[in-house]
């Protein structure tokens, strides 16, 4: 890419991240990367966090280059590393064995959380070389980790450095650069589901984080051409697009500014997978076609009368409890306080739909502007050699219907799969999402 392209994305970052006292750096080559992280957190012992792929890719070399022990993490039986409190106490336990007083991760998600985990509990310095554009969790402040068959959102800070050799990421599978692009491409949605909750419930809300999803959004869309053919110009725009999203969280302390209902779907697949053997695929490539299937969803949303809706009475718990257990079998025990929140009391219900019927106007106005004039984004995700169908997963049309009934049950995060609920509008939806779109 040209010389001043790079550099506004570097100054883009730099401008970010102090802000948050972050290093984050956009850099050529994997060799520039010991230096930085010398620089930054200094006369430190360090140790170097890899798998097997990715020590052969930049782990050996970091660890001689900083004279580290290198702490290489096995799949689970023989497969992926799994980001579950199992392997994080044991990484925890690993690295207070070794001494460090500083550690790099070298990869994407999961040996990006499981490290962000180890070094909070240690209170040790925390940094990562960016191995794919493949999730935008590298400078979010919390750690996804799976426990009790169930994805928690775990709080902890974000790595102080970052650094994200063009090169390398250049060279990261196909698939890894399209699920970068499907776990940005939620903006529309997440930002909807966000404002959603702050309206309804009064939860926190912060326009600062929001325009920086935008901007993230922004920089990413001049990438969309160049990603199938790793082009070094729209891979550093996808790289910087991700790191921005990752500190809008970091603004809120929650992931709800880039992670609604869109990601509730991809956990509640990821927890059948590892508990059932369900289908699965990369998380951003869940998250993109979850996307799609939301943004149908509000869709319908905004076209009704919401005056001439009749909500279906509260359903007891004992009943919802009963038929839940039964869908989510061996989970049940870890989904059943979640989804004892989530179902909550009928005055709260009947207040949320109070609020809504009477800032109706404005509420859609603004849900509107955020989600956009085209939040369904299907045309991008194909440029970018995205999965846009749940087929593509390996995922059924019952396993789809399953998943978008049900996921608002793994996690206490209101979006439009709650609302649609409430206002007895969901299964309905889903039915004729599945029969009339390509999902």
């Amino acid at each position: 890419m040209t010389d001043d392209g790079i550099l506004e994305l570097r100054d883009l970052l730099q401008k970010h991240g102090t802000r948050r006292d972050l290093d984050l750096h956009l850099v050529e080559r994997v060799e520039e990367a010991p230096a930085l992280f010398q620089a930054g957190l200094v006369h430190r012992k360090w140790a170097v966090v890899a798998d097997e792929t990715t020590q052969r890719l930049a782990g050996t070399y970091l660890a001689s280059a900083l004279n580290a022990p290198l702490l290489r993490i096995p799949g689970r039986a023989g497969g992926a590393v799994v980001a579950g409190r199992a392997e994080a106490d044991r990484l925890t336990r690993q690295l207070q064995t070794s001494g460090a007083e500083a550690v790099v991760a070298v990869g994407a998600g999961s040996l990006n959380d499981l490290t962000k985990f180890a070094s909070q509990q240690l209170g040790i310095g925390c940094a990562v070389l960016a191995t794919a554009p493949s999730m935008n969790g590298y400078t979010s402040a919390g750690a996804a980790l799976l426990e009790g068959g169930v994805k928690l959102s775990v709080p902890c800070a974000p790595p102080r450095i970052t650094v994200a050799p063009i090169g390398l990421l250049c060279q990261a599978p196909a698939r890894m650069i399209a699920a970068g692009y499907g776990d940005l491409r939620s903006r529309p949605v997440s930002g909807a589901d966000w404002y959603l909750s702050h309206r309804l419930l009064g939860t926190p809300y912060a326009a600062e984080a929001l325009g920086l999803i935008d901007e993230a959004d922004r920089v990413a869309a001049a990438a969309v051409d160049g990603l199938a053919t790793r082009s070094p110009a729209a891979i550093a725009n996808l790289t910087t697009g991700l790191l921005l999203s990752g500190m809008a969280m970091d603004i809120v302390g929650t992931s709800a500014p880039a992670s609604g209902g869109e990601h509730l779907v991809s956990h509640y697949l990821d927890m059948f997978h590892f508990s059932c053997g369900g289908p699965h695929d990369l998380h951003g490539c869940q998250v993109g076609v979850a996307t799609l299937a939301l943004a149908s969803l509000y869709e319908r949303l905004l076209k009704i009368d919401i005056h001439a809706v009749q909500a279906p009475t509260h359903e007891p718990w004992t009943d919802l409890a009963e038929r839940l257990a039964s869908h989510f079998g061996p989970l049940w025990s870890a989904v059943e306080p979640i989804a004892r929140q989530v179902h909550g009391d009928d005055e709260a219900r009947q207040d949320r739909l109070e609020t809504l019927r009477l800032g109706w106007a404005e509420t859609t106005t603004e849900l509107r502007r955020i989600l956009g004039p085209n939040p369904t984004c299907t045309e991008q995700l194909q440029r970018a050699g995205a999965p846009i169908r749940f087929a593509d997963l390996g995922v059924s049309p019952e396993q789809t219907r399953a998943a978008l009934l049900h996921a608002r049950f793994v996690r206490a995060r209101y979006t439009v799969l709650d609302l649609a609920a409430e206002l007895g509008l969901l299964d309905s939806w889903v039915d004729d999402l599945l029969a009339t779109s390509h999902l």
